[in-house]
């Protein structure tokens, strides 16, 4: 039976949890439809040939993971099921929604690509790209500088997402216009207002009491992260930002966000995933 004639349907998703269990030394059900193949990336990385995983599940959104994990529990067939889920902003705006059990995972980051945001292997990106030296790369680029700088200008733009998700979950959100916000020459917030005008003009007009309320999630953020509000930014934002950012700094840069996105797959540090790997093996 080919994969084709086991997706017509959500509930078709999770039965070919069932169809690959033989294959399978744990199943790992996660919510990136299409994405499957970075995961397999990922866990084979993380892994190593601790486990055999031919098959990954992407069931398309946090919501069919979660139905998964109520239809299917803990194990199938003896084998452990194990459901991986983005941070997004659960912990700090619904924090009682979110399912305890060990064989459910939470990412500490808003979703699996802030993990792909890395100094090292963005350095390593540009030494094979333009033929550099390290030392005049690390002076060029200053990935430190980019990162603090683009989480302190985009924190504002994520705790209204954050307000919008908590009180009105069906308004368009996160992937809503980027571009408005970030200045495609440089990486950072544009300078003209279009944010300001197109998100948080919105956002106060259509509720009054917004600004009391992102002041209410931006504290509940800081009980646990501190003032680091990396965990609050969505991933391909940050490199989409990073990859203008570069372009500013090597003017002929001629790579995609796919080839970019790719290579920091492929070479991020993998430890940062130990956290994971550790529930794996409990």
């Amino acid at each position: 039976m080919s994969d084709e004639k086991l997706e017509y349907s959500d509930e078709a998703k999770i039965t070919k949890v069932n169809f690959y269990n033989d294959f399978n030394d744990i199943n790992l059900i996660v919510e990136d439809k299409g994405k499957e193949y970075v995961y397999e990336t990922i866990f084979k990385r993380l892994l190593g040939k601790e486990y055999c995983i031919e098959k990954i599940h992407g069931v398309g959104g946090k919501q069919n993971v979660i139905s998964a994990f109520k239809r299917l529990g803990n194990s199938t067939d003896g084998k452990n099921n194990y459901y991986i889920l983005d941070g997004d902003f659960d912990r700090f705006i619904k924090p009682e929604d979110m399912i305890s059990d060990s064989h459910v995972i939470y990412l500490e980051t808003y979703n699996v690509e802030s993990y792909f945001v890395d100094k090292n292997a963005c350095y390593k990106f540009i030494k094979g790209k333009y033929k550099l030296l390290d030392d005049e790369i690390v002076r060029t680029v200053n990935f430190d500088y980019w990162l603090n700088r683009i989480i302190k200008e985009s924190t504002k733009l994520f705790l209204a997402y954050a307000f919008i998700q908590k009180f009105c979950p069906s308004k368009p959100n996160v992937n809503r216009n980027v571009e408005l916000f970030i200045d495609a020459k440089t990486g950072f917030e544009r300078a003209d207002g279009k944010y300001d005008e197109f998100y948080i003009t919105e956002i106060k007009n259509d509720f009054p009491n917004a600004t009391d309320e992102i002041s209410l999630i931006a504290k509940k953020f800081e009980q646990t992260n501190g003032n680091n509000y990396f965990n609050l930014i969505c991933g391909k934002f940050l490199i989409k930002s990073l990859m203008y950012y570069l372009r500013s700094k090597y003017k002929k840069c001629n790579f995609s966000y796919d080839d970019f996105e790719w290579f920091l797959i492929n070479n991020f540090d993998i430890k940062k995933l130990d956290y994971v790997k550790q529930k794996l093996s409990n």
